[in-house]
């Protein structure tokens, strides 16, 4: 090598020393990108050494002389500063709670977070749904047996909480369900949990509530065919429970080994002209129950917008009940029938205020056999016999228009146009 050569490789190493920020490669690295011409023990023979290593010093190597000032503390490298995720075997997996290795499955083992402290500890940390679970320990062996033993036995002081039925319920309500269900769906929850839960057991501790108390509750509902009130109370149930179990207020769901009771889903009939007969003999007798009954049957209105009604003197108006979640609330106006008109001058001091529940309950008193809803068939059937348009007793009923019946097609019904078909649905009883 002339020297020539010699000097263009001694600029090529210079920049790259300059590059990666070491101007003197032989006071910062170790080894150092050199010629072994330039080393004390080379034989001449100028061949360019690279390092294997250039970041990390060999294990093996001692640290350099303490300076006038002191010995500088080695800085951790960046993997051990910024942190890495901790893994599981499969055999640790299984011992820990169902939540963490729910999580850890899904998202791919990066949940349990593991960094070196300053003072040489090692920390591994969860922070996921609202758990907070921090471990430490001299080795990553240490901290881990202290970790996994924390996902799995609850704090002391979960432990020693009494928590009541009644109490967590209603703040997991309150704080969980409120912000993902509509509020009428919210209102009915709250009145099944008033009216059979807690009475049943909302004092009763949660850890306390076993298999066998929720299964009798679920029998003395079914014994009173309450069938679709137990179904509904049993979808609420295994939410809270699971909920309970999330946050290590419980072991175990006492929901789990249990089965959700089967409702049937009856098909509406129409009432015959002698059974409406008799039904509207019993709502004048029946105080405010039969005269919400009397709306409902000569409106087509479902249960729950009952309570949204706005009376007018050619409408009525309500809050459609099927209206998709996320959207803004739809009303819709029902003309005043003459069937129904007949019948308003009963209301005194408006309409009556009749809990969704009550209504549902009252209803076999006024019509053996049926179930409410099936005045909401019977006004559909009345009126298409007395001649009023298919569309116009679908857009009077809220039904989702389909490929046939467009909602373009419904608005197109003129106020004047329904008033006037509505004068058409009078007959005897």
């Amino acid at each position: 090598m002339d020297n020539h050569e010699r000097s263009t490789l001694e600029q090529i190493l210079a920049m790259l020393h300059g590059l990666i920020g070491r101007d003197d490669a032989k006071a910062d690295f170790r080894p150092d990108l050199s010629l072994v011409s330039d080393r004390p023990d080379s034989s001449g023979t100028e061949t360019l050494i690279f390092p294997s290593r250039i970041f990390a010093e060999p294990e093996n190597e001692k640290s350099p002389p303490a300076s006038a000032e002191g010995t500088e503390k080695e800085k951790p490298d960046e993997d051990r500063r910024e942190g890495r995720f901790l893994k599981f075997t499969d055999k640790e997996l299984q011992k820990m709670a169902s939540y963490f290795k729910k999580d850890y499955l899904i998202h791919a083992g990066e949940v349990a977070h593991i960094r070196q402290k300053e003072n040489g500890t090692f920390e591994i940390r969860y922070r996921r749904n609202g758990r907070d679970i921090s471990r430490s320990g001299k080795t990553v062996e240490i901290a881990k047996a202290r970790f996994m033993a924390a996902l799995v036995t609850p704090t002391e002081k979960q432990r020693k909480k009494k928590v009541r039925f009644s109490e967590y319920t209603l703040n997991w309500m309150e704080s969980v369900k409120k912000n993902e269900i509509k509020p009428i769906t919210y209102n009915s929850y709250l009145l099944v949990l008033n009216n059979y839960a807690f009475p049943y057991f909302g004092k009763t501790e949660m850890k306390e509530i076993h298999p066998m108390l929720v299964q009798n509750f679920m029998n003395e509902l079914i014994e009173h065919d309450t069938y679709r009130t137990a179904e509904l109370l049993f979808s609420i149930l295994k939410q809270v429970f699971d909920f309970a179990v999330a946050e290590d207020i419980i072991p175990k769901s006492p929901m789990a080994p249990l089965r959700k009771p089967r409702y049937e889903k009856q098909n509406g009939t129409a009432l015959t002209k002698e059974e409406e007969k008799a039904f509207v003999l019993r709502c004048l007798r029946g105080g405010k129950f039969g005269i919400a009954y009397l709306i409902i049957l000569y409106t087509g209105i479902r249960r729950a917008e009952y309570q949204t009604i706005e009376l007018s003197e050619e409408w009525i108006t309500v809050v459609t009940a099927k209206s998709r979640r996320g959207l803004p609330a739809k009303k819709r106006r029902i003309p005043i029938t003459p069937m129904l008109r007949k019948y308003l001058n009963l209301l005194d001091g408006g309409l009556p205020v009749i809990s969704l529940d009550k209504l549902t309950h009252r209803f076999p008193d006024f019509a053996p056999g049926h179930h409410l809803h099936e005045l909401r068939h019977t006004f559909i059937t009345r009126a298409q016999e007395c001649g009023i348009p298919r569309e116009l007793v679908s857009l009077w009923a809220g039904h989702r228009a389909d490929n046939t019946m467009t909602s373009n097609v419904y608005t197109h019904f003129s106020d004047e146009f329904q008033l006037s078909e509505a004068k058409k649905f009078l007959y005897e009883v």
